[in-house]
């Protein structure tokens, strides 16, 4: 996961930022138990993911409040139970998944993280172990789509979208609507289209793969090569986030609330406007 599940806080009151805020302090605080490094490999994901279960299974959080040296020495309100805790645990699965790619070519990097977070990954991978070989079958499937330097953004983005329908059915004991599963499945090729986006400039210095600059010859700015090639990527975007929108609306027996509007459809969109506003 990579961290774009976020809201935009400026549409928020503050009672909404406190929320969103425990949600998230929750599984730093769990991460802080394994490891006072973990703390720095939170992103907000997890937090939505955390905050989506508790709705889903109509749980009443039970927040306590905790000192937080990340909150300049202040108190918050964190939430751990064990729903905060699976989430956690998937988390730390990501995490090894993410530490293998990203770091594979700095041994001594890796071997100093390895020796942090090795433990509590494989405690993660004994508590979720089916989940743990979806990852894997669809890391290797992504690796092939690499590997064939496959353009079209839906197939590049179709293990992500998997891995995260996935988690969502794993910690429901699949006991979850087809909307939902749907959402989700949509959520993470959304969040596959954003990190290629974010990384264009970067792969195209370091040769590496993106579905977007596949046959395509990079220039000017991210800006400008998005504004180029419009009618490649905008179709793609506006047929996901439409997928999302469309799900969460027909979500029945889900308390839904202003804070996953925000995530699901507010920021999506805005984004959308942002990166493409030069686009006539």
């Amino acid at each position: 996961m990579f961290g774009y599940l976020i809201p935009s806080q400026e549409y928020l009151t503050d009672k909404e930022v406190v929320l969103w805020n425990s949600f998230n302090c929750g599984i730093c605080h769990i991460y802080g138990k394994h490891s006072k490094l973990l703390k720095l490999c939170l992103n907000s994901d997890l937090g939505f993911l955390n905050m989506w279960l508790h709705y889903h299974y109509q749980k009443i959080p039970d927040f306590k409040t905790s000192f937080c040296i990340g909150n300049a020495g202040k108190h918050c309100f964190v939430l751990q139970d064990e729903i905060s805790t699976n989430v956690a645990n998937i988390g730390l699965i990501l995490l090894d998944t993410k530490l293998k790619d990203d770091l594979i070519d700095n041994k001594f990097k890796h071997k100093f993280l390895n020796k942090h977070f090795k433990k509590s990954i494989e405690q993660a991978k004994e508590k979720f172990p089916n989940f743990s070989q979806v990852i894997t079958t669809q890391i290797e499937k992504q690796n092939e789509i690499e590997k064939n330097l496959i353009s079209d953004l839906e197939v590049a983005s179709l293990s992500s979208a998997v891995i995260l329908e996935s988690i969502i059915k794993e910690l429901t004991n699949n006991n979850l609507s087809k909307n939902e599963q749907e959402l989700f499945f949509g959520l993470g090729r959304w969040v596959y289209i954003l990190d290629a986006i974010a990384d264009i400039e970067e792969d195209h210095k370091n040769k590496n793969y993106n579905p977007i600059l596949v046959n395509r010859n990079f220039q000017g700015n991210k800006l400008q090569f998005l504004n180029m090639h419009k009618e490649y990527i905008l179709p793609v975007i506006e047929k996901t986030l439409k997928t999302i929108a469309e799900n969460y609306g027909k979500l029945s027996n889900f308390q839904k609330n202003h804070i996953f509007e925000n995530v699901l459809i507010t920021t999506p969109n805005n984004l959308k406007s942002k990166l493409f506003m030069q686009i006539k």
